[in-house]
């Protein structure tokens, strides 16, 4: 894993061979403002995998209903 720029997200994701993951909770993902943010909402074309919900459900079951697959690269955000 590693941090990248917001310039390199959006050539990565351009190229159609990555998934942006937004691990946020869904409130944030769907554009409740949290404390100290100017702004609410997601990176367009992010996909909402929270990371509570590996708790839950069978992560399998979800990265397959996203859409993903072995051969994409995952850009993965979240928050403090």
């Amino acid at each position: 894993m590693k941090t990248i720029s917001t310039e390199s997200v959006s050539h990565i994701f351009k190229t159609g061979k990555s998934s942006i993951i937004d691990v946020r909770p869904v409130d944030l993902y769907n554009g409740w403002k949290a404390v100290n943010q100017t702004r609410g909402g997601h990176i367009p074309g992010a996909r909402s995998l929270p990371h509570k919900w590996l708790q839950y459900l069978d992560w399998l079951e979800i990265v397959e209903s996203k859409g993903l697959t072995p051969d994409q690269s995952l850009i993965i955000y979240g928050s403090d």
